[in-house]
C-alpha cells in the first residue's frame, strides 16, 4: 500500500493522506531537526585521521528518519529500532538478493531466509509502534502521528499495514 506502487484513485487518496505530513511549514520544522541531528553528529566524527563516510552519513539519516518519521527520541527506542534498520539495510544491499526476483522469487517470502526473518522482525517493531501510538495518542508534529491522524473524504484512516507500508518506503528511501 506505498505511495510508490499504487495508481489510481488509492494513489491519490494515500496522497492526499500524507500530504500534511509533508507540507511545506512541516519541512521547515523538519529542517531544524535535520540541522540539529547533523551538528550533534558532526561532533562525534574523528580528527586529523581517515574514516569511512557512508555509516556517518547513515547514522545522521537514521537519526533524522527516527525523529521526524517516528518522533523517537528515547535513546532506548531509538537504539533497538536503529540496529534493526541498520541490520536490514547491510543485508538488502547484497546483490545477490536480486538474483531471486529474476526468476521470480521474492527473498522476503522464503522464511528461512535472514533478510525475511529481519523484514519479520521490523515489521513487528513498525506494528508495535503503531498500536502503541494509537493507543497512545502524541499529538506530536512527527510523520508516523500525522498519519495516524489522517482521515480521507469519508473519515477514515489508514490502516496499520498502510501505515506500516508508508514507514517501509520513508526507511528505505532515506539511508
Amino acid at each position: 500500500y506505498s505511495l510508490l506502487t499504487l495508481d489510481g484513485a488509492d494513489h491519490l487518496r494515500q496522497r492526499r493522506l500524507l500530504l500534511p505530513a509533508f507540507h511545506g511549514e512541516r519541512m521547515q520544522a523538519y529542517a531544524s531537526v535535520m540541522r540539529e541531528v547533523t551538528e550533534q553528529n558532526l561532533d562525534t566524527w574523528p580528527q586529523g585521521t581517515p574514516f569511512s563516510l557512508h555509516p556517518m552519513m547513515q547514522a545522521i539519516t537514521l537519526d533524522v528518519i527516527l525523529r521526524t518519521v517516528f518522533g523517537v527520541s528515547s535513546a532506548d527506542r531509538q537504539g533497538t529500532l536503529r540496529a534493526r534498520l541498520i541490520e536490514l539495510l547491510d543485508v538488502a544491499s547484497n546483490p545477490w538478493l536480486l538474483f531471486p526476483g529474476l526468476i521470480g522469487i521474492s527473498p522476503l517470502k522464503i522464511p528461512w531466509l535472514r533478510i525475511a526473518k529481519l523484514k519479520a522482525r521490523l515489521d513487528d517493531a513498525l506494528y508495535e509502534m503503531i498500536g502503541e501510538r494509537r493507543r497512545n495518542p502524541t499529538n506530536g508534529a512527527d510523520v508516523l502521528s500525522m498519519m495516524l491522524e489522517a482521515r480521507d473524504d469519508r473519515g477514515a484512516g489508514m490502516s496499520a499495514i498502510e501505515v506500516r507500508d508508508e514507514l517501509v518506503t520513508l526507511l528505505l528511501a532515506g539511508p
